[in-house]
């Protein structure tokens, strides 16, 4: 058996007893759908950040019960919870594999993925993502929606990051955005991180920008990844992520020399999509000012605006009023 491991597997968790001990299963699965004509070691390793609930003891139990032995799982708790961002982003520090694989404690990996990743294994890319399908919190697949990312008129293979953002514009968001995909070398991700200190939901995606620059890339076309739309880290309206630290990632990403114009289309798409959630935020009385204002806040001086921009002009208890009797509405429908 080669003493070298090639594959670590970076979980971040938090209060997810009942759903990782389901992906650390799949994962275990996947590996062992691979090994059976092959001696390669691997490593799983758990950054738990303070859970509350039954996680220890769920992990300890897969690790007492593991039968692989190719395969070592690692569980650390933190003695505190250190935010998400921060769990994630750190788990390269405990990692042994030659690649690291970060994975979400609420997907499934798909039997077939190890082996498709081993497929191209030996043509050394920095980084290497793996297209996932996508489900509801069952693990039912949505069919409604393609695999993702959609590479019907894409090539599969890149010799650097720099233009695999080039060659796929907005279709990038499919690829760069979701971390259970994310294969890359520990080296370079390690490198980076200590480069970029960013403990923001899109942190990663800065230090993933950062590390696979002037890296080969490919997509492997199989889908590899089931992810359930029902669990995120954060809500799904959530204007702070969607806004500000989502275009603060392609902001950056202008910085450190990625083409102006496609981050540019990536920014104006984000607020295309999630201008709104500002506005419900206002009304809420979580954010102030408005859009025009955010957008020149966050570096974008682009011509762009929608309806949203003029609505977040209005005070926030006036916001409240209109959202409430729009709700009315809606319930006596």
């Amino acid at each position: 058996m080669n003493s070298e491991k090639i594959l670590s597997f970076c979980i971040p968790t938090y209060n997810r007893s009942h759903l990782i001990e389901i992906s650390i299963n799949s994962i275990l699965q996947s590996i062992k759908y691979f090994t059976e004509n092959s001696n390669h070691k691997f490593e799983i390793v758990i950054s738990d950040n303070n859970s509350t609930d039954s996680t220890e003891r769920v992990v300890n139990n897969i690790i007492i019960s593991n039968k692989l032995t190719n395969v070592e799982i690692i569980y650390r708790k933190n003695d505190s919870n250190i935010g998400a961002a921060k769990n994630f982003i750190n788990l390269s520090n405990y990692a042994n594999g030659e690649y690291i694989w970060f994975f979400s404690d609420d997907d499934y990996l798909i039997e077939s993925a190890v082996s498709n990743f081993f497929n191209i294994y030996s043509l050394n890319y920095s980084f290497v993502f793996m297209t996932r399908i996508l489900s509801d919190k069952e693990l039912n697949i949505i069919s409604e929606f393609k695999p993702q990312p959609n590479l019907e008129n894409y090539d599969l293979t890149y010799p650097s990051g720099f233009l695999m953002l080039n060659k796929m514009g907005l279709e990038i968001a499919n690829i760069l955005g979701f971390y259970s995909s994310i294969i890359i070398k520990k080296d370079i991700w390690h490198n980076s991180k200590l480069v970029i200190n960013d403990n923001t939901e899109f942190g990663h995606l800065k230090v993933l920008l950062n590390a696979i620059y002037d890296k080969s890339c490919y997509i492997i076309k199989e889908p590899g990844v089931i992810c359930r739309l029902n669990y995120r880290g954060f809500t799904d309206m959530d204007s702070i992520v969607w806004l500000d630290e989502y275009v603060g990632a392609f902001s950056f990403a202008k910085k450190i020399g990625y083409d102006e114009v496609i981050c540019n289309k990536m920014i104006k798409n984000i607020f295309r999509s999630y201008s709104r959630f500002f506005v419900l935020d206002k009304a809420k009385g979580g954010r102030h000012g408005n859009l025009f204002i955010t957008k020149n806040e966050l570096g974008y001086y682009e011509k762009y605006y929608d309806k949203w921009f003029f609505v977040s002009l209005f005070p926030a208890f006036m916001l409240a009023r209109i959202f409430v009797i729009v709700d009315i509405i809606r319930k006596n429908k």
